[in-house]
């Protein structure tokens, strides 16, 4: 069983009045869909630092990219077929950053966004993640 960091991102974010849930992650990048499928945003999840911002102290924690970062660590994928192409670039940015393939499965394919243990939590086979849930 994987131990969460603490201030982790959610599972589940309401942000710039849009509703985003974890379908997909790996270390520092994921995919979140964005109000239930309509879109997609592959991303690596930026890592703040501790901070008072408005007299209000904040601690380290994760956050999504802002708006700056989209086009070079963050892209928005829509339209047709929009869920398997941010899966298959999500394969393609871990094989380049980690050296590693994901096989994606059908189930997240196919739609469930429930899908959100990180891939620490799957077998590991031949340098390769199986992202298909356990059990």
């Amino acid at each position: 069983m994987t131990v969460l960091p603490k201030n982790r991102l959610l599972d589940k974010v309401r942000t710039n009045q849009s509703n985003y849930s974890l379908v997909i992650r790996h270390n520092d990048w994921a995919v979140y869909a964005r109000n239930h499928g309509v879109d997609y945003e592959v991303f690596k999840i930026r890592k703040l630092k501790p901070a008072i911002m408005f007299k209000k102290e904040y601690p380290a924690r994760e956050a999504f990219p802002s708006s700056e970062e989209f086009g070079d660590d963050a892209w928005s994928v829509v339209g047709l077929g929009c869920r398997k192409r941010a899966l298959d670039l999500f394969q393609q940015i871990i094989k380049d950053v980690y050296g590693i393939w994901v096989e994606v499965s059908d189930r997240y394919l196919t739609g469930s966004d429930d899908l959100s243990s990180p891939l620490s939590d799957y077998p590991k086979k031949d340098n390769a993640y199986t992202a298909a849930p356990l059990g």
